[in-house]
This record gives C-alpha cells, structure tokens and sequence, in this order.
C-alpha cells in the first residue's frame, strides 16, 4: 500500500544513454558499445508503474547484439517489488541466437536484490566447424567438430547503495551465476561490480567475474546519459527520493546471450559417398578382427577383408616384415597408410589433420612380387618398402595415385623400376612427393604413356640417390617417361624442390614416342653427381613449353638440359632463368637445343653457367625461326671440347633469327664467347646487343643471307672484339633495320 511522505523533487522519467564496455565478460570476448532507451511512467503519480527498457549494442568486431524488455515496478511501504520479461537477441560469425529473460527485484533504499533467468529459444547450437582429430575407435575415425552453444541459466545478485550526496552515489554489489549449454558446459561462477554515479549524466563501473569456463573477466564500463521527456507530478506515493529513483533505475541483468565454444566427437564422413570412412588397422602384433583396438596380424587378412575405398591404416608392429612380406594388391579408392606420417583427411565437416601415431613407419616386402599393387584411385603413403623382388610399387591404369613419404631402397631388379606406373588409355593424374628413393639396382621412377589422353605428372620434394641403371642404360635413368613409342595425347610435368644425385644415368630422361603438347616445369632441383644428363627431351610433339627456373644442375656426366635432334618439335618455348649449371663433364653442354621444328623461342636470364665441358649454351636447334633472348647470365669458362662453334654462346643451324643481348658476360669461354651463324641456305639475322663483356669476342658469320647487327654503337657499348664473317650491316635498331650512317 501506499504510505503519504514528504512532497519533493520533479523527476523525469524517460532516459537515454550511450556506453561502452570493455574487454570481454561472461560468455563474450569483446567489448561493446551500446545506445539504450528506458521509458517508464510517471513514477510520482502511481504505486505501480509499467517500463519499456530498449537497448542495441555493437561488438568490437562488428557483430550485433539487441534487448527488448518490458516490467512492472510496484512501491509499497519502504521497499520497490519488481518483475519484468526479456528478448535478446545475439549475433556472432557463425549463430544467430535468441532468447527469453524473465527477472525478479527488491530495491530498497540502501539494500537491493534480483535474479534473472535465461532461456535461449530456436537454433541453440551453430553448425558444426574447424574439425579436428580426436581419436580412433573400432573401424572409425573421430573427428572432434567445434560448435558455437547459447547457454541458458541464471544469476542473482545483491547490491548496497554505499552513500548518496547531491552529486555522487556509489554502488557495489556481488552474487553467483549458473549457465549450461546443450551438451555442457556446466559452470558455476561469481561477479561482483561496483559503480560510481555523478548526478544522472556519467556513470563509471568497474566488475570482475570468475567460473572455471571463462576464467577471470575483468572490465571497465563508462556510460553518458540524461533523463527527459515530462516533469513529474508530485503525489502522496513518494515514499523517499531514494525509493523514486529505484522505481526507473536500470534493471540489472545478463544482457548479453551467454554463448560458448565446445568440441564434440563425431564419426568422420566421407563426403564422396556420405557414409563414414571405413579404416582397416593391421598390426603385426595384433591377432583379431581388423579394428583399431584389434587390428589384423597381415597385409593379406587386410587385403582380404576390405573393400573399395577403406583406408588400410597400418602400424609397425615389431619393426619387422613378419605378416608384411607378401606384397599386398589394393582395391579402387583405397589408401593404402603406415601410421609414423601425418595425413589429411578430408570429410564433410573440412580437412582433417591424423597426427603420425607412431615414431617410425612399418616396413613391407615381397619377396615374390611387387610390392604394392595399385588399382584405380590408391594413396600409397608412409611405408619402408624394401628387397622387393618386382617392383615396389606398380600400377596399371591407375588413373589418379598418390606416392608420399615412403621410403624405397635396396630393390634389385636390374630391369624393374621401384616405381612404375603403366598408363595404356586414358588419363593420369599421378602425384610422387616427398620420398626417399636410394640405392636400387634400376633407375627410381618410371611413367609409361602407351597411348595416354593426358598425363598429368608432379614430382616434388624428392631425394633420389645413388640408383644404378640396371641393365637399361639411359632408359634406367632416375626419372623416366617413356610415351611407349605413340604418337598423340598431351602432357605436363612438374618436377620441384627434389635432389637427384649420384644415379647412374640422367636424371630425367624422356623418350620413345611423341605428344601433341608437352608442358615441363622444372623449379628449384638440385641434379648433381649424374652420370648422364640432368634433363633429356627426346620426345617430338606438336607443342614444347620447357620453362627451368632457380635448378641446380652440375657435376654430372653430360648436358645440363638437351632436346634431341632425333626429336621434331614445331614450335617450343624455352625459358631458362635464375639457374645454376655448373662442371658438367664428358662434352657436356649447359643447355643444348638440338631438335628440329618451326618456332623456337629460346629465354634465357640470370643464369649462372660455368665451367662445363663444353659449350655455356648451344642452340643448334634446325629450326625455321629463332626468337633469342639472353640477358643477365653469366656464361663463363666453359671448355668446348665438343667442337661447337663457340665456348660461351652458340646460335646455329636456323632460317631466321631475331636476337637481344643484354649485359651478359661471357668470360674465358674457349674458341669465343658467342658466335652466331647459321650453314642454311640465306639465313636471315637481326641481333641486338647491349652492355655484354667477353674476353674471347664475339664472331658472326652472315653467310649467304643477311645479318644485321644493333645499335650504331655496338662497338663501343659492348666490350670484346667483334668479328664478322661476310656481310654485317650495323643498324640503329631491330627489327626497323634501318642501316646507320656512315
């Protein structure tokens, strides 16, 4: 009931404010700043007032968060009873959530108390996202997916108003909270928060709350604000100025919907099929049914048992071969796994990273086949495969394989490659990364193209070492593609960050048959200590493009980089930069094109190529045009103990040519340091050079045809004599032509 006191002071009741919060609290990690709204009636007029409070907040990271709230606050005798309901509303990167607040308060004059409760409503829990592994169980993986939870919950508080003057009061109030998400967590904690308040425009709090989830949440809060809207009307119902204020201060609750980040297991799915990856664990230890807590004892229990694209996930056991000296033939979509390499799955949720679960990786035989066995569609990874009789891994017609991380060594077949993979129609998508391939009797990987649509080939991060070439010769060589004498199809090759050292042969050897393209990417290799040549092309096809950039090529027994001149390619691209061909020995030339064809376009820039036995570079490619540009290398002290023309550059055998020079130097090469010439009928030349330094000189032999040489000044901007051979007109530029004046 309403009790009569002592008429006084004119208060508004409407208020607005503007606030910011930082960093985070219970249930967020930002700061915030908020615009809130708090409209109630006329608190001198009536015991019972309704209240709309309204409030919009803004994260630090642009989200959004809303309140709608509507109560009642009654006075009656010295005390303020109030109730009131809430929707919040909250938005984050991943869950848009919603829910329902109801609260209870006492506000006395120097004593308050309130508790709320939260209910979140409709979508709960965000969609599943960041998969990690969890762990195996019987024939599965589980992944550990990360969900986004609208926790609900309560919280109750108790507050004292400390002291009140003119201008200041001062607030400090404490109390426990509970919240729970739909599959934890379950977490008890604590706040406590005190405020300092001047007059009704600035109000400053500072809170610290704690719950074994969150952990500590220190924050800071400054909020603007004024009341406005009509004077209020004196009345009897004014108990105390104290009691007014409580009637249209700020309720006190959780406004921001409490949300958590959990992880839960699920089965891995596979995405192509929607059902879950089926894994087939074989131990050498283990005696039973294939599963992770029972694996099977061999490869051929695991062979027998599976079925099209089962993952045969396989551990090291003893570190023996036992129950893995048989070799094992796999079925289509396997992969074929040894447990001391890490892996990614992919699956429904995203990637999946398997950490490696052993030290060392399993160790497996044949003593009277191959190896590994493909079908269509195998991953073959994270295995010592060792002493094969056949090949150690072999495939025909895989269509898509992948080779990592395995380690091939000491197979002693001098006809069977460790690796081969036969393709007679179709296409081939074939990946061969990161192995060890040493110390095998016949070369280290062989692709077989009879009749291929498009291969698609990438060897990367290899070390393949010391393999001898059997009873093959350059066809035992360490990487081989053999087009298996047909005409046709297309292919590319990528060849990356390997070291391919000590084989006896070359270390790319490409032969027998032709491509209609052929597309080379050769980058940061190291060949070094071959006795053949680094990279030998001698397919013909329609359309070469070789591009070589940032390789190490040196030491070995032949040419850097050679096309044949058994081979015809009507138009290749040729782009050499950034290399290093170094002491090749026996006549060996740095890079020697030798092959016939209509267009070639030969680039060559900042290459470093010294020292070889013969030739820097020597492009003796019969070719009809000749596009030549050569700019930045260095091209010095090679031998030429195989005859050409020049030690340094040599440009030969071609109809037309257009050439740039450009700041080459092209020291203490034997016989020159370019030549330039052609023995076909009327060939035609326009070179320009600029600022290239030789010590031996530059010849040019115009023929029958006609050479024209650029600048004016090509004398003097170049340094090294220049000696012509017929006719050299020196013109202002090329291709214009135009001859300078006397």
């Amino acid at each position: 009931m309403c009790i009569a006191a002592v008429v006084f002071a004119q208060e508004k009741h409407y208020r607005a404010a503007v606030r910011h919060i930082e960093s985070g609290g219970i249930g967020y990690n930002q700061g915030y700043t908020t615009l809130e709204l708090f409209l109630a009636s006329d608190p001198c007029q009536w015991c019972v007032i309704p209240f709309v409070d309204l409030k919009g907040h803004v994260f630090n990271n642009k989200t959004f968060a809303a309140n709608g709230g509507a109560g009642l606050r009654a006075l009656l005798g010295n005390m303020v009873y109030g109730v009131n309901t809430y929707y919040d509303y909250r938005q984050t990167d991943r869950l848009h959530s919603n829910q329902i607040g109801a609260g209870l308060e006492v506000l006395g004059e120097v004593f308050d108390f309130r508790i709320n409760g939260y209910l979140p409503f409709g979508k709960k829990i965000s969609n599943p996202y960041n998969p990690l592994f969890s762990s195996f169980e019987g024939h599965y993986m589980l992944e550990a997916l990360k969900y986004e939870l609208a926790m609900k919950g309560a919280n109750a508080e108790c507050g004292f108003h400390v002291k009140k003057t003119n201008n200041f009061e001062f607030y400090v109030a404490a109390g426990p909270y509970y919240f729970i998400g739909e599959f934890g967590p379950n977490l008890w904690g604590g706040k406590i928060r005190t405020s300092w308040m001047y007059k009704d425009l600035v109000r400053l709090e500072i809170s610290d709350s704690y719950d074994r989830t969150f952990h500590n949440r220190f924050q800071g809060e400054v909020s603007v604000g004024f009341s406005f809207g009509p004077t209020s009307k004196t009345s009897q119902c004014a108990s105390s100025e104290a009691l007014i204020s409580r009637l249209i201060q700020p309720v006190g609750r959780q406004e921001i919907v409490v949300m958590e980040k959990q992880r839960r297991d699920s089965i891995a799915i596979d995405p192509a099929t929607g059902l879950p990856y089926f894994f087939v664990f074989v131990n050498n230890t283990g005696t039973s049914d294939g599963s992770y807590e029972s694996p099977y004892h061999t490869l051929a229990d695991a062979q027998a048992n599976s079925s099209p694209r089962d993952v045969l996930y396989v551990f090291p056991g003893d570190g023996t071969t036992l129950g893995m000296n048989a070799g094992i033939t796999l079925k289509n979509d396997q992969k074929f796994w040894g447990s001391g390499v890490e892996y990614t799955l992919t699956t429904t949720q995203g990637d999946v990273l398997i950490p490696s679960q052993t030290s060392t990786s399993p160790q497996i035989t044949n003593t009277g086949g191959h190896g590994v066995t493909l079908a269509v569609n195998n991953d073959v990874s994270g295995f010592t495969i060792a002493s094969v009789l056949s090949n150690a891994i072999f495939g025909t017609n895989p269509q898509n394989v992948s080779i990592s991380n395995n380690t091939i060594q000491n197979n002693t077949s001098f006809a069977l490659f460790p690796v081969r993979i036969v393709v007679n129609a179709g296409s081939l998508n074939a990946t061969i990364n990161n192995n060890s391939i040493h110390d095998n009797a016949c070369g280290a990987i062989s692709f077989v193209l009879n009749g291929v649509d498009l291969a698609e080939i990438a060897v990367t991060s290899n070390a393949i070492a010391n393999n001898a070439s059997g009873v093959l010769g350059s066809a035992g060589s360490a990487l081989v593609i053999n087009a298996g004498g047909s005409s046709g199809g297309n292919c590319s090759l990528t060849l990356e960050n390997n070291t391919i050292s000590g084989n006896a042969a070359s270390a790319l050897y490409s032969y027998n048959g032709s491509f209609n393209s052929y597309e080379v990417i050769a980058t940061n290799n190291l060949l070094t200590g071959n006795s053949g040549t680094g990279c030998v092309f001698l397919n013909s096809c329609n359309v070469f493009t070789l591009t070589a950039t940032e390789n190490t090529i040196s030491n070995g027994g032949d040419n850097g980089i050679m096309t044949a001149g058994s081979a015809t390619m009507a138009t290749a691209v040729t782009t050499f930069t950034e290399n290093q061909i170094i002491g090749n020995t026996a006549f060996a030339n740095g890079i020697f094109l030798n092959h016939a064809g209509t267009n070639l376009t030969f680039i060559a820039s900042d290459n470093q190529i010294t020292g070889n036995a013969s030739a820097g570079i020597a492009v003796n490619a019969d070719v009809d045009n000749l596009v030549a540009t050569l700019e930045n290398n260095t091209i010095s002290d090679n031998l030429n103990t195989g005859g050409n023309p020049s030690g340094g550059v040599s440009l030969t055998n071609f109809g037309t040519l257009a050439g740039t020079f450009t700041n080459n130097t092209l020291l203490g090469n034997t016989t020159s340091g370019v030549f330039i010439g052609s023995i076909n009928v009327g060939p035609y030349v326009c070179l320009e050079m600029r600022e290239n330094n030789t010590n031996t000189g530059y010849v040019f032999s115009s023929g029958s045809g006609t050479f024209n040489l650029a600048p004016c000044n090509v004398s003097s901007i170049n340094t090294g004599t220049i000696t012509p051979m017929g006719t050299i007109t020196i013109v202002k530029s090329c291709p214009g032509a135009v001859v300078c004046p006397p």
